[in-house]
């Protein structure tokens, strides 16, 4: 073991104390972060913990380990994190990512995390000086991580606003009947958008574009339901992801069945619709209409594929990717507390059809927004792969900090 460093356990180190009951922490602005058993869930006006720290989840079959780098509050679902002694919190998270929380069970009716289980969890614990710059290390990786996913959400929210311009509020033909040039667009591609709006079934649309049900233009197809008795927790030789609803949010808990033929495979330019979920109407947290892009594997009758007919890839998804559709998908669906959709019901639901090369015109600006994305998330999974292999070395004193970021820039 490396010079300095001592072996304890965790109930030395910290005590996890119980997070509190709360309401209204869904819709709240406040400023301080609600966690739950597995992660963010909302906001509130005050805290429990006062200092940046860990939590730990309490309750449920999947218990996760997060951190929190401001104050925070904790609900009854969840642990945080209280040190004993001085420990740099961060280095605390990294190293808890090396242990298996979930299979602490305290033995209650619902899967529990056990506080005595978890004290007893065996430490390698490094000087704090050594703990700071492990956690600086690691902390680097996601930060980049981070600042890619973020990049990734302006590229999609570009996206949609050219989208919701173009095929929805009709600016550019606005600006023309205003005798204006339109705004941000070349002469070129102004001169492809007529010059004033006519009526439809849908309303004033632009003049020469169409109305057509959704279905005519793209489709969407269900995959195929493997049996449970295949599912294993880690990849093998041989085997493929099954995506599923929770994987929308999180790759924390993926699933893996054997590769076979008849596994309708995705891949990651392929778009994907979550068939299931509540019908209270929140978007970006419900699954029910929420989209999924970038993921390859085996999907299974929870989600549909998007299959373009009439129009492009990216035209297809910005239809079903529109505020419009989701509240339309959550209109059609049922009040049960897990409802859904069925293709008869989205035969109704029609669509804004443009002319063809303004069509192609979205239709090549989007791609490159998706094509820089890909990068981004490309870049990402190096970043995970090569962060999940320096982790246990770091924490277990392996390695020192200077030895992984050799490694790090041989990469």
């Amino acid at each position: 073991m490396a010079q300095g460093w001592t072996v304890t356990n965790w109930g030395k180190l910290a005590t996890l104390e119980y997070g509190k009951s709360l309401r209204d922490y869904k819709d709240s602005k406040g400023q301080f972060p609600v966690y739950g058993t597995n992660g963010l869930i909302g906001w509130h006006d005050s805290y429990l913990s006062d200092i940046p720290s860990v939590i730990i989840g309490r309750k449920g079959a999947y218990r996760g380990v997060h951190y929190s780098s401001r104050p925070f509050f904790v609900i009854d679902t969840a642990f945080y994190l209280k040190p004993k002694i001085k420990l740099d919190t961060k280095w605390a998270y990294y190293e808890l990512q090396t242990k298996d929380i979930n299979s602490m069970d305290s033995g209650s009716a619902i899967p529990s995390t056990s506080r005595d289980e978890f004290y007893q969890l065996p430490v390698r614990m490094p000087p704090y000086k050594e703990q700071r710059a492990i956690a600086e290390f690691l902390s680097g990786f996601d930060q980049k991580i981070e600042l890619n996913r973020q990049t990734a959400r302006t590229l999609e929210e570009l996206a949609q606003r050219l989208f919701k311009s173009w095929f929805v509020d009709f600016d550019p033909v606005r600006a023309k009947m205003a005798g204006r040039q339109p705004a941000h667009m070349p002469s070129e591609t102004a001169a492809l958008f007529p010059e004033k709006l006519v009526d439809s079934p849908l309303g004033r649309i632009p003049n020469g574009w169409g109305v057509k049900p959704v279905l005519e233009v793209c489709d969407l197809r269900g995959g195929a339901q493997p049996p449970a008795s295949t599912f294993i927790a880690e990849p093998k030789l041989g085997y493929v992801r099954l995506l599923q609803i929770r994987d929308f949010s999180s790759d924390s808990h993926p699933t893996f069945v054997p590769e076979k033929k008849n596994l309708k495979m995705v891949t990651e330019d392929d778009i994907l619709i979550g068939r299931y979920g509540s019908a209270s109407g929140n978007k970006g947290k419900d699954s029910l209409g929420r989209m999924c892009r970038g993921l390859a594997g085996a999907y299974n009758v929870a989600l549909m594929k998007l299959e373009p007919k009439l129009a492009g890839r990216e035209f297809s998804y910005q239809i079903f990717n529109s505020n419009q559709f989701y509240w339309y998908l959550h209109g059609i669906s049922s009040k049960a507390v897990q409802s859904g959709f069925s293709k008869k019901e989205l035969a109704q639901y029609k669509v804004v059809i443009p002319t063809g090369d303004v069509m192609q015109k979205f239709e090549m600006l989007a791609a490159v927004f998706w094509e820089k994305q890909k990068l981004l998330m490309r870049e990402n999974q190096t970043l995970i792969e090569l962060r999940n292999r320096l982790l246990p070395k770091l924490i277990g004193g392996k390695i020192r900090v200077s030895e992984a970021q050799e490694i790090a820039e041989e990469a």
